[in-house]
């Protein structure tokens, strides 16, 4: 499958811009190089977690039989039909009156829009399935080598090295080989899926909210524990039918009812892969703001369309003739590669100019899963000599997240106006707040220098 970091731009066209007057000294211009580095990691998963505490309780505890407790989780998916790669939702919670036995959809995970690109709402219990971790030898419901309130918390089922082996209903029951403590055997029929969980799905915007139910009592009744939960794109992101349990915590999920180790596992896994759009650089003076004003309106010569679009073509042929401005350019091309487009996570931009004493550096470059955003200096720019001496080295200290104000935020790597999922330029819906300000990182929005980096070097 695609990753959402190549499906983003199209290419855009090379431009360079004239010179203006420069700086005031007399000693000789140096060459810097400016190399902008995306420095993001490539994250398995959008967002994920675990599941412990009933709706209501204050507590962890499993899901009871014949009660109205339920386990419920938020997360956000960006429309799929819109250009870009479907997130779809993944999640396990252990049958507990089983040795191994847990409730999780196929490796493709659950749909979350339908063909129409709408999102899906109600019932989703026929996406979910009984599946058999192939980590501990079945026993008859009820085992002492099961959890239980006289057993021990964590287990004392015999392990086994079998495969995840997906258990297929027929005629209203789940047929199950189970094995006594001599080695005999014979098949226990759990019930039909849909009478022991029942599994919903409901949905404001890009933000949905799925919900975990206990339907077993009667004849056949078992808790059903915590659990967890990945949003993602590539398929099997918990486990593979047909092979061993991968070593992520689902074997503690699908044995105890423990979702503690996947949780560990998933530390450092969630986030967001966000490319840096081709932007503009402009070597200026040091009384200048060739790029934006802070707390001021976009200047309206193209910033907009590299925070907006990734596409830097207008602000690199206007940057040029604004006052103090002694030399801009675009930057489109990743370093080693042929063809312009995003620095994705692990590539780089690099530009070389000739700056003397007094002059500064300004860039843009588009934070690429936000609707309007943008990495840059400050309005001023960076100054690029202290006294006679080059700035050299790591800058990233300067480096800020704008939000240019020209377009409404929605949430980050899932809005359907941000430039990878939307359907064309610039129809995203105004911002009431137009001016340029700073975003502060927080959430699923990295820290600046956990994104973006970008180093100087004089020749």
């Amino acid at each position: 499958m695609k990753n959402p970091i190549f499906l983003i731009l199209a290419l855009f066209t090379l431009f360079s811009c004239g010179d203006d007057d420069g700086g005031d000294s007399m000693q000789e211009p140096s060459t810097f190089t400016v190399t902008i580095e995306n420095v993001g990691t490539a994250y398995p998963f959008y967002q994920g977690g675990i599941f412990n505490t009933p709706v209501g309780a204050s507590d962890p505890a499993p899901l009871l039989p014949g009660e109205d407790d339920m386990y419920q989780f938020t997360f956000h998916a960006g429309n799929p039909y819109l250009p870009g790669t479907p997130l779809k939702v993944s999640f396990a919670t252990m049958l507990v009156a089983s040795n191994d036995l847990f409730f999780a959809p196929k490796g493709t995970g659950i749909s979350l829009y339908d063909d129409n690109g709408d999102p899906i709402t109600g019932d989703v219990t026929d996406q979910i399935y009984l599946w058999d971790a192939g980590t501990e030898v079945n026993r008859m419901p009820g085992s002492t080598d099961q959890p239980g309130p006289n057993n021990d918390p964590a287990g004392t089922g015999t392990s086994e090295s079998e495969n995840v082996t997906l258990l297929e209903e027929t005629d209203n029951a789940i047929p199950v080989t189970v094995m006594d403590t001599e080695g005999g055997s014979s098949t226990y029929n759990y019930p039909a899926v849909s009478e022991m969980i029942k599994v919903t799905l409901s949905n404001d915007g890009t933000e949905f909210t799925l919900t975990i139910e206990n339907m077993s009592g009667g004849e056949f009744s078992s808790p059903l524990s915590p659990g967890g939960f990945v949003v993602h794109t590539a398929d099997n992101p918990l486990f593979e039918a047909g092979m061993m349990a991968m070593d992520n915590g689902l074997e503690e999920i699908a044995e105890d009812g423990m979702p503690g180790e996947l949780e560990s596992y998933l530390d450092g896994k969630i986030g967001i892969i966000a490319p840096l759009s081709p932007g503009v650089w402009a070597v200026h003076n040091g009384s200048s703001m060739p790029l934006f004003e802070m707390g001021a309106a976009d200047y309206g010569d193209g910033l907009e369309h590299i925070a907006e679009d990734g596409n830097a073509t207008p602000l690199g042929a206007a940057v040029a003739d604004r006052d103090g401005v002694i030399e801009a350019a675009i930057f489109n091309t990743p370093n080693g590669s042929s063809a312009a487009g995003p620095a994705t996570p692990g590539n780089s931009f690099s530009f070389t100019f000739d700056a003397s004493p007094g002059d500064y550096l300004s860039f843009a470059t588009m934070f690429a899963q936000s609707n309007d955003w943008f990495y840059g200096f400050g309005d001023m720019g960076l100054a690029l000599f202290n006294g006679e001496t080059p700035v050299t080295g790591d800058v990233t200290s300067s480096v800020m997240l704008f939000d240019v104000g020209t377009e409404e935020d929605e949430y980050p790597g899932a809005g359907p106006t941000q430039v990878i999922r939307q359907g064309g330029s610039d129809i995203g819906p105004d911002d009431d707040d137009d001016m340029v300000r700073t975003v502060t990182p927080s959430g699923i929005i990295p820290a600046t220098n956990q994104q973006i980096k970008v180093t100087i070097s004089v020749n």
